[in-house]
C-alpha cells in the first residue's frame, strides 16, 4: 500500500466510500466481462436468472451499486462460477483490488476450470487417519462426519 492511501484510509468516510465504489466497479465489470465472454445479450442473461434487460444493464453500471446476494448468486449459477462474500480486513482488501483490469477479472467457468486441469484433486477423500479428509483443488477440508 502506498503512503498516500494509507493517509487517505486513515479518514472512516475515506474508507467506506473507497470500498463501495472498488466493489461497485469490480462486480460491474465482472458481470459484463462474464455476460460478453459467454456471448450473451443482456436480455438472454436476464431470462437465465428470471429478470429483465433493463436489470442486468444497471448491475452492470458501475454507478448502480445495489446488489443483492440473492441476485450475484443467481449471476453466480448461470456463470457456472462460485462466489465470495466476506469480512476482511483494509489491507487484504486493498491488496485484492490493486490490479482491476479485464485480465485480472476474467472468471472459467467450473467446466473450463475443469478441461484446464486446474482442479486435478477435486473430491479426492482420504479415511486412513479416522477423519475424513476432502481435498478440493489445493485446500484440505478436515474433520469427522
Amino acid at each position: 500500500m502506498n503512503g498516500r492511501l494509507i493517509l487517505k484510509l486513515k479518514e472512516k468516510k475515506y474508507r467506506d466510500a473507497y470500498v463501495g465504489e472498488h466493489l461497485s466497479n469490480v462486480v460491474s465489470s465482472q458481470i459484463h466481462k462474464l455476460r460478453t465472454s459467454r456471448a450473451l445479450s443482456q436480455q438472454g442473461l436476464g431470462k437465465m436468472i428470471g429478470t429483465s434487460q433493463n436489470v442486468i444493464s444497471r448491475l452492470e453500471d458501475p454507478d448502480y451499486g445495489k446488489f443483492s446476494l440473492q441476485t450475484l448468486l443467481k449471476l453466480a449459477s448461470a456463470f457456472d462460477v462460485a462466489l465470495t462474500v466476506k469480512f476482511i480486513g483494509f489491507g487484504k482488501f486493498v491488496s485484492e483490488f490493486e490490479d482491476i483490469s479485464p485480465d485480472n477479472i476474467t472468471v472459467r467457468s467450473f467446466a473450463e476450470e475443469m478441461s484446464h486441469s486446474e482442479m486435478p484433486e477435486f473430491g479426492k477423500t482420504d479415511q486412513s487417519s479416522g477423519s475424513t479428509v476432502t481435498t478440493i483443488a489445493d485446500h484440505t477440508v478436515a474433520g469427522t462426519w
